[in-house]
């Protein structure tokens, strides 16, 4: 049993019809993450519950974070034992946020609940990436738990082409800054024009 957990929840994005709450993958995922975290208190394991502070909106001015937050407590993570990380627009800053808590707790293992196979197997090569080029931090390994979700083509082929490019950009320090400044340009439309959510 591990002596200190980081559990991070990776949202998908609002829910359409109420965008005062995560859409129906984003919630599935918090319920996993809550049961592990409320198991992991049980055994006496030190856990934190990492929420992203992503600053994207909704198009009724929803800050991602807050109701992120709200959720998590809604499904019995304490206050106390929750890490808000540094403002976010999208993966790359996700990443760093991620690796800046886990290099402030280096005996943590990191458990990250996404809603997407695919969407993991890309966030797993960004997030050390950004570790790597940007933080100049060797993150430990991913412990990635996805939910067995049905999706269409598009949404899994977007994940597989950004965890091609990812991979390609990241053999070399300046490729990767190139590709990590233009998807964090890219991304901060979603704070001044608005965001819905990223899997449909």
């Amino acid at each position: 049993m591990p002596k200190e957990v980081i559990i991070v929840w990776i949202a998908n994005g609002f829910n359409p019809a109420d965008p005062s709450h995560t859409d129906p993958l984003s919630q599935e995922a918090l319920s996993w993450a809550a049961r592990n975290y409320r198991r992991y208190v049980r055994e006496g394991t030190r856990v934190f519950f990492l929420i992203i502070k992503s600053i994207v909106r909704s198009a009724d001015n929803d800050i991602l974070h807050d109701v992120m937050y709200k959720e998590a407590l809604g499904a019995l993570v304490a206050p106390a034992d929750i890490i808000l990380s540094r403002e976010t627009t999208g993966s790359p800053t996700d990443g760093l946020a991620i690796a800046m808590v886990s290099r402030d707790h280096p005996d943590a293992e990191l458990e990250l609940y996404a809603c997407l196979k695919e969407a993991a197997d890309y966030f797993r090569v960004m997030y050390r990436a950004v570790a790597e080029h940007i933080l100049g931090y060797t993150m430990p390994l991913l412990g990635m738990r996805t939910l067995n979700t049905k999706v269409g083509l598009k949404s899994r082929l977007l994940y597989r082409a950004m965890r091609a490019v990812t991979h390609v950009a990241r053999m070399t320090k300046p490729t990767f800054r190139i590709w990590y400044n233009f998807l964090n340009w890219a991304y901060r439309r979603r704070v001044t024009h608005g965001f819905g959510r990223t899997i449909a």
